[in-house]
């Protein structure tokens, strides 16, 4: 996998939006902090009914458009954002094996959106 710094820098470029859906993207420290300071309402748990189905959705990750496993490398070029359900769906398949254009031919959605990073170093 990328590095925590690569990983932060791909989320940024592509503005915190999932690169083939456009989805907003939460990053996992915000997340956390709700798990931290909303246990009932933002629940992790080992099966689906015992997880936060929203958390799990919209959680921010990297996608390798290339598949590591199918040759793919950890470069910026070959890494985008994606949104849990995009992520799932496209697995270790191509993008011609699962009929998808390629996201980095669109641009990045840039506004103020930041993935709820400024919740970070929240204190109740």
């Amino acid at each position: 996998m990328p590095t925590r710094l690569v990983t932060r820098e791909v989320f940024a470029r592509d503005g915190w939006r999932c690169r083939y859906c456009e989805s907003r993207v939460v990053a996992k420290e915000a997340r956390d902090i709700f798990r931290k300071y909303l246990p009932l309402e933002a629940r992790k748990g080992r099966t689906n009914n015992d997880n936060h189905f929203g958390l799990a959705t919209l959680s921010a990750s990297i996608d390798h458009v290339l598949p590591f496993r199918r040759g793919g490398t950890n470069d910026l070029t070959n890494l985008v954002t994606a949104c849990g359900p995009c992520q799932f769906g496209k697995g270790h398949w191509t993008l011609d094996e699962v009929e998808l254009e390629d996201p980095r031919s669109f641009p990045s959605v840039i506004d103020n959106w930041d993935g709820l990073t400024r919740l970070v170093g929240f204190k109740a």
